[in-house]
Order: structure tokens, then sequence, then C-alpha cells
């Protein structure tokens, strides 16, 4: 795949060095944003909040857990039931929740709806929908659910169905859902592939075959929805009103040669410039509507395609093997830096059949698109982990699902990986919570003109890690009527709530 043509050109710019020291578990709080109130032991992915009844719904491993929310600086487990299958997404919507079992190894996943009322749940529909059923939501006037069908390839390449996006609307209840299956037939894939959308897999299968729905976020009037296609480094707008999709927007690439990036191993954190392009591709998404404009949040993490039997990533020395590689760019400098890092398997651009430059997979940055036209607003560039070196940099990029404190131990394979992103108002103030996997922690960004973004603070507890849900409680909605973020930390399993500042 030949995006970028002519000569690329690599500056070899100043490293910029910051020398560690031995680590320490303390919290590292950096513009005091925000405040712990409670935290429990629980197996948390993901968490969704009901304000009639002041009740969390988290999801962890197969099991559904009703947290009591009623003084959020006392948090509590009131029920938990195991539903089998593992689950990857819950929704609430009034006393109704939703979750999403996306099913073994890309086979057929479940979409299950139940009715809370007096610390129980009465089951009202289940049903296999979609193959790798992945992220769920209600849209905000509870009408429709909106689901990301992944069509992931299983692991022995057996299964290996199309990305759908689910719709189903509630006209006859909640109990006969209608479920629609939205396709991509009606794109032509030379366009899409022309305009930068990407097949990780190569030519087979086909781009539309190949397109993997990843995370659903839904406009505030609940007529328009956005769904990352992660691996496809893109995002399709979904037509609600029609239910039809409607737009693919290629989200483009970070230019490592101009932003500096930090890939190498060692005791060291060194930013250099280098002959690389970070794939975007997000995971969570996030919309807020601002001035009439829908602006499109995006966590900028990166995921190749891997299976049992098949991988679209390799390291430099495939690459130098088979020649691909311009050596007067690609010089021994630049191969010590990526010894260890992952690249796509993607051609880049060429100078006389050789690349001038490589994919990366995740542009370790927080972003913002316009909804419309899938035209890049904002991004942070290399503003998240050149803060975190400052911060914290005895964890800098370690990998915090080991809990082994190793200075760029994923610097080489996507970094602090950009998780997760929610938009909260807070006072005067619109911030973007970004969590960051394996780096670890929370970061903020004052959003409150989007085209003028700016960092605001970042709180990482080394104790608990791996936020992967992050829920926002606004204050009008809050049972303390203050505004609430709710983390969900998957790798040390923390349920842990914020008070979030006012200034």
């Amino acid at each position: 795949m030949k995006l970028f043509r002519g000569l690329f050109l690599f500056l070899a710019l100043p490293a910029f060095v910051l020398a560690t020291s031995k680590p320490t578990f303390k919290v590292f709080n950096d513009g005091h944003l925000l405040k712990p109130l409670s935290s429990i032991k629980l197996d948390a992915e993901i968490a969704a909040f009901m304000p009639g009844e002041n009740r969390l719904f988290v999801v962890g491993g197969n099991t559904l857990s009703v947290v009591d929310f009623r003084d959020p600086a006392k948090i509590k487990v009131s029920r938990s039931y195991e539903l089998g299958e593992e689950i990857s997404s819950v929704s609430v919507t009034g006393n109704i929740v939703a979750v999403a079992q996306p099913g073994e190894n890309g086979r057929e996943g479940t979409l299950k709806l139940f009715e809370y009322a007096a610390d129980s749940l009465k089951e009202l529909f289940s049903s296999k929908t979609c193959n790798t059923l992945d992220m769920i939501t209600f849209t905000p006037d509870g009408k429709k659910l909106v689901g990301a069908c992944e069509g992931e390839r299983a692991n022995d390449q057996s299964v290996d169905a199309k990305g759908l996006v689910l719709v189903a609307s509630f006209e006859n209840g909640f109990a006969k859902p209608n479920i629609k299956l939205l396709g991509f037939e009606h794109f032509d894939p030379r366009e899409l592939i022309k305009a930068g959308v990407r097949n990780g897999y190569g030519t087979s299968p086909s781009l539309l075959q190949a397109l993997e729905p990843e995370y659903v976020t839904v406009s505030e009037d609940s007529k328009t929805a956005w769904v990352s296609l992660q691996e496809n480094n893109a995002m399709a707008r979904v037509d609600l009103q029609k239910d039809r999709i409607d737009s693919v927007f290629a989200l483009g690439y970070m230019d490592f040669s101009k932003v500096p990036v930090a890939v190498r191993s060692g005791k060291e954190i060194v930013f250099e410039n280098l002959p690389l392009f970070g794939m975007r591709q997000p995971d969570g998404i996030a919309v807020k509507t601002i001035d009439g404009v829908p602006y499109v949040f995006t966590a900028d993490e990166g995921a190749d395609m891997q299976g049992d039997s098949f991988s679209d990533s390799e390291n430099i020395a495939s690459k130098l093997k088979r020649g691909e590689l311009d050596e007067t760019v690609f010089n021994k400098n630049v191969q010590d830096a990526l010894e260890k890092v992952d690249l796509s398997k993607d051609r880049c651009g060429t100078r006389n059949g050789k690349d001038t430059c490589a994919f990366v997979y995740g542009a370790r940055s927080f972003s913002i698109f316009n909804g419309n036209t899938g035209d890049l607003v904002w991004t942070s560039n290399d503003m998240i982990e050149k803060k975190m070196a400052e911060v914290a940099p005895e964890f800098f990029n370690w990998n915090a699902k080991k809990k082994k404190i190793k200075v760029n131990a994923r610097s080489g394979d996507k970094g602090s990986s950009p998780e997760s992103v929610v938009i909260g108002e807070v006072g005067k103030k619109r911030y973007a919570f970004v969590g960051l996997e394996r780096m670890n922690g929370v970061v903020a960004f004052d959003v409150t003109d989007p085209k003028n973004s700016k960092y605001a603070s970042y709180y990482m507890p080394p104790e608990h890690r791996g936020p992967e849900g992050i829920l926002f409680v606004p204050a009008q909605k809050s049972p303390n009527k203050k505004p609430i973020l709710v983390v969900c930390y998957e790798f040390s399993g923390h349920l842990t709530v914020y008070d979030v500042k006012i200034f």
C-alpha cells in the first residue's frame, strides 16, 4: 500500500534525553484536577450510571456488578451476576441495562437487555446478533442502541465475518427490539483505500471484509453516531434517522520525522525524530457538539491485527532482509532506534523501489476531528509522553499490565497507549479525560475551545493500573451534586471514584 510517494527526508535532530531515578510507588498528581473519593477491589472494565437509582453497573470478565453509588465516597457492591460468557460492554437508559457479550474467537456475540428494579435484574431480551459484538451504547433519547460488530478474524482464520454496525430500536418495547445490521457494501473500496483507509490484511480479504468497528459515540440529539474503525485507521459516520452508514473518514498519521517520539529501550528516555508515520487508530472516541459543530475526540491507541496464524506487524530486521528500506534513511542510528519497534507490514513512501519511511501503530496522542467533514481540528502531538517524562520519569512507558517497573518497556509498542476518552463539563470549562492503558493514569485536556485545546492535568496511581473504561457523571446528575469521574482499572482490578475540581 503506497500512501506516500517521492522523497522522504529524515532529519537527525538532537534527541531529548531524561535520565531516570529509582522508582517509588507514590501517586503522581500534576495539575491537581482529580481527588480520589473512594475505591474498591472489583473486576472492572466498563461502567455505566443509572441516575434514577444512583447505581453503577460495572462489567469485568463474565460478571455484571451493581454498585451502590448513593454516596460516592462510600461505594460498595450490592449485587453481582455471572452471565456465562465474557462481557465486553454495558450501557444504561432509564431503568434498562444492556450488556454485550462478544462471542468466542470471532463468532457471534449476544445482546442482552435487563430491567432493573428493587436491586434485582429481570431479563427482557437475549439474542445472538453479530460477530464480535464489542462496544454498545444507548442513544441519549433511549430510543435506540448502537453497537460495534468488529467481525474479528478467528485466531485460526476459520471465521472472518464482515464488520457491521448494529442498530436496535425499541418502538415495540425493550423486550422486542428491532435489530438492523448496517454494512459498508455501498462504498467503493478502491476509493476508501485511495483516501487512506487501511486493510491490515493486505489484499485478502477485501477491504470491506476487513473493516473492524471498535467503539461508538452518539450525538446529543441522537441523530448521528460515529464508530471508530481502529485497525483500519478510520472512522465511520452513521445516520441514525435513516439507519445508514453515510461516510467513512481516514484519520491520517502522526509524522514522527517532525514530532519527536520515544521508541528506544534502555534506562534513558530519548525523544528523537525518526522516519515513521504513526497510524492514529483510535480505540475510544467521544462526541460533543459545540456551536453547531460535532467534534469527535479520539484516543489514538493503535492496534495491529494478530492471531495464532497471522500478523500484520514485523520488526525492522525483516524489512531489511527483504531489501525494502532505503538505508540512506534507515541508517545505523535509525536501525538501532527501531530495533525493538513493532512496524506495520504496509509499504510506505518509496524512492527507487525502497521505502523511505515506515508505519507504526498508534500516534500516542489525543486528537479532535470535525465530525461532519473528518478534518483534523487539533492534536496533542508529543504532548502526552513529554509530560509523562517530566512528571513521572521513573514510570515512563512502563507496562502497567505486569506491574513491573521498567522504563521504556512499551516505548517500542504503542508507547503510553491512549485507550479511552470522555468529555465532561466542569464549571465554566470543558475537559477531555484520556485513559492511558499501559503508561497508566488519566491525562486531562482543557477542550473548552477545541481548536485551542491545552494540557490540564495528569493523575497516575501506580497501585491502580490499566484504566479501561472512564465514566464522567455531571454535577446535575451526581448524587453529591459535584462532577465525578469513575475509572475502571482493568489490570489491578479497582473501581475508583474521583472528585473533579472546579476552577
